[in-house]
């Protein structure tokens, strides 16, 4: 609770705003904007009951338009959250060693990332949820699960990385001494669509 200047109230609970626009003068709102598409249900109705008269839309759509927009400063975070990210990731290589599972190296690479002031904090967003692995428990069924890193194998790295508030995503694939062939191929046709899509692509429009 760091935040202070003109407006800014320290509070433990939502219900006190209520009670801190009465104190300061100002109006109740005649329309609450939520973000319903984000909110649990039960907190997007105990937002809504604090101000009973007052229209309650979902908020959702505008925010996101708003949040689209990023302004020169929140581009230069995610620079430096990338820049960050991508030395953690050169280090991968570094910290495999043979005979490990795939939570060792897990481990690993997160002490990795915390070295290079990752926050450590990530989302997952309901149907949106990616990520791979059995998991070590049917309490969360994602992610690595104790198993046995072998030659051969390919070992696909994605991490959410989070150096000063601002997201970024970064995968990348390794490989366990040769893959098969097939991987090879794979990989090349890959390279392929992605090198046709980037010549075809208009100005302006980004590729993934």
């Amino acid at each position: 609770n760091n935040i202070t200047g003109e407006h800014s109230f320290s509070i433990r609970k939502p219900e006190q705003i209520v009670d801190l626009l009465k104190e300061q003068g100002l109006p109740m709102p005649t329309k609450l904007m939520l973000e319903g598409d984000e909110l649990p249900y039960t907190e997007y109705c105990r937002l809504a009951s604090l101000f009973p008269e007052a229209e309650v839309v979902n908020g959702t759509p505008l925010i996101r338009q708003a949040r689209s927009v990023k302004t020169p400063v929140e581009v230069e975070m995610f620079r430096r959250s990338g820049i960050a990210h991508a030395k953690a990731y050169e280090q991968i290589p570094s910290v495999y060693r043979p005979g490990m599972t795939d939570i060792e190296f897990s481990i690993e690479i997160e002490r990795l990332m915390r070295l290079q002031g990752c926050l450590g904090i990530f989302r997952v967003f309901g149907r949106s949820m990616e990520i791979g692995g059995q998991g070590l428990d049917p309490a969360l069924p994602g992610g690595a699960n104790k198993t046995p890193l072998k030659e051969g194998q390919s070992v696909m790295v994605d991490l959410g990385g989070n150096f000063n508030g601002y997201m970024n995503d970064m995968s990348r694939v390794f490989s366990i001494g040769k893959l098969p062939e097939e991987a090879y191929t794979a990989h090349q046709v890959c390279l392929d669509i992605q090198t046709k899509i980037a010549s075809i692509a208009k100005p302006g429009i980004a590729c993934e």
